[in-house]
């Protein structure tokens, strides 16, 4: 079964923090059923703010305490897995072209009626076109709308 994380579940990978053993036993159950992972362009961008936020949140006193060095080595960490033969994290092209079409049809079939953000409408589109069948994410609103994509998901909860 092929399988796509969003950027949320790939942030809590390389950022060292209590969630990542959590982490870890998702992306064992995730491999278990799909040799690798997509990863593409909005993951890339979206991932490097994203573990830049973590240093600026636990700056101000909120979320995980992340440092400027431990973000400088989540970053390295990404960038070599993806170049990593041997890693489950695989290089996926993504025509622009499509996902705006995908983006769109999505947004009007669900956005009036379910508030669904941005990011979430092409995460949901980007598996849609890469033709996976399910969706990992700790973000239970875009769960929801994967589900209605009809993509088998899984919420994992922090305790």
């Amino acid at each position: 079964m092929k399988t796509y994380a969003d950027t949320n579940f790939f942030a809590r990978l390389y950022i060292e923090t209590r969630w990542l053993p959590v982490v870890l036993s998702s992306l064992d159950g995730i491999l278990r059923e799909s040799s690798s992972l997509p990863v593409h362009w909005l993951h890339r961008i979206e991932l490097r703010n994203a573990i830049e936020l973590f240093v600026y949140a636990s700056a101000k006193g909120g979320g995980p305490r992340v440092t400027r060095e431990m973000a400088a080595v989540a970053q390295a960490r990404f960038r070599s897995d993806l170049a990593d033969m041997g890693s489950p994290l695989r290089e996926s092209g993504l025509d622009l072209a499509s996902l705006e079409r995908e983006t769109e049809e999505l947004s009007l079939r669900h956005s009036a009626s379910s508030g669904f953000r941005t990011y979430d409408i092409l995460h949901v589109a980007a598996a849609r076109l890469l033709g996976c069948e399910r969706f990992w994410s700790f973000d239970a609103r875009c769960n929801d709308l994967a589900r209605l994509e009809g993509l088998s998901c899984t919420l994992i909860k922090f305790q």
